[in-house]
């Protein structure tokens, strides 16, 4: 069975995040977009840093990617979670309306912490400094703790992760 798109994107978030986390703070050739990519001089030694592998896109293509998917999965949520909502009834009607919201609030701020990931990485890119290095490591570990809830919450929601698969 393929992986859902979730589960894709979870992971992705992951792979990157553990990526960013590999490199070394301190850049000290001034290549920054080497240096998040774990290839330039300063990471010599580190060879699992960065996000670099042969035939994958760089750290800010990968946050493109990720923002796309992040959307639509967004969008795939609401319209799954409308039927599940309509149809809850009795007492489980307020726990699931509160799981949904749960998981619908940790999206945006998933989204909201892949922005800030973005500025991050766009101001290390500029300058090339140890503080928006360390910039980029806190909001990358930002993402991943949004993501990790929204994994917890999936999985013990009655909600199918699946179900925000696109209809073919």
């Amino acid at each position: 069975m393929a992986a859902s798109r979730w589960q894709e994107v979870s992971e992705e978030v992951g792979r990157l995040c553990d990526a960013l986390e590999k490199v070394p703070e301190a850049c000290e050739c001034g290549d920054a977009e080497s240096h998040l990519e774990g290839g330039c001089r300063c990471c010599h030694g580190h060879a699992s840093a960065g996000t670099i592998s042969p035939g994958r896109p760089h750290c800010g293509e990968r946050i493109e990617q990720l923002r796309a998917d992040l959307a639509l999965l967004c969008e795939d949520f609401k319209r799954a979670a409308g039927p599940f909502h309509k149809e809850a009834t009795g007492e489980g009607r307020g726990q699931l309306r509160r799981e949904l919201l749960l998981v619908a609030g940790d999206l945006s701020r998933m989204m909201a912490a892949l922005e800030d990931l973005d500025r991050a990485v766009v101001g290390f890119q500029r300058t090339c400094s140890l503080s928006d290095m360390k910039g980029v490591k806190r909001h990358a570990a930002a993402l991943l703790v949004h993501c990790r809830k929204v994994d917890a919450e999936l999985a013990r929601s009655p909600f199918d992760a699946a179900e925000m698969e696109p209809e073919e």
